[in-house]
């Protein structure tokens, strides 16, 4: 969480706006009255926060209505559990994003990048989010294959 701001509603409540953001971008965050009282004693900035809730699209940007915030240093998890009741090790799958920007989503970078899983083909998929219409695509290049498996 890079930024809050908290205000006072018109009935005296304090809610507030937070700004998250990762290696992708910026997100805008809305607490409402009621949340807000339950996390007021321990959210501050330069935190790491779990977010869930609904989401919203205003001008172009998104959004995030919050229902529920947890302090990234509270959550636990669980190991796996295998058929014999022990801790088994979570597995582990690797992946590569790949985010496409407006920038650089245009027909003449998409052969090139093509092109280059091609020549650097391995058995890890690479998740494509194209920016400029929300999409994800799953590209999943294969060793001594001529094409790529969509």
């Amino acid at each position: 969480m890079t930024k809050v701001r908290t205000i006072r509603t018109k009935r005296g409540d304090q809610m507030a706006f937070l700004t998250g953001s990762d290696l992708t971008g910026e997100v805008s965050i809305t607490v409402f009255p009621n949340l807000y009282r339950r996390v007021a004693t321990w959210l501050a900035k330069e935190q790491v926060i779990l977010v869930s809730g609904k989401t919203e699209t205003n001008r172009g940007s998104i959004q995030v209505v919050a229902q529920t915030l947890t302090d990234a240093v509270t959550i636990k998890v669980a190991p796996n559990r295998s058929k014999t009741g022990t801790a088994t090790q979570l597995p582990s799958v690797p992946r590569w994003y790949l985010r496409l920007d407006a920038a650089h989503d245009n027909p003449a970078t998409m052969p090139q990048l093509m092109t280059f899983l091609q020549q650097t083909a391995g058995q890890t998929p690479v998740i494509l989010f194209r920016v400029s219409d929300d999409s994800k695509r799953v590209w999943r290049p294969i060793i001594g294959c001529s094409r790529i498996r969509i």
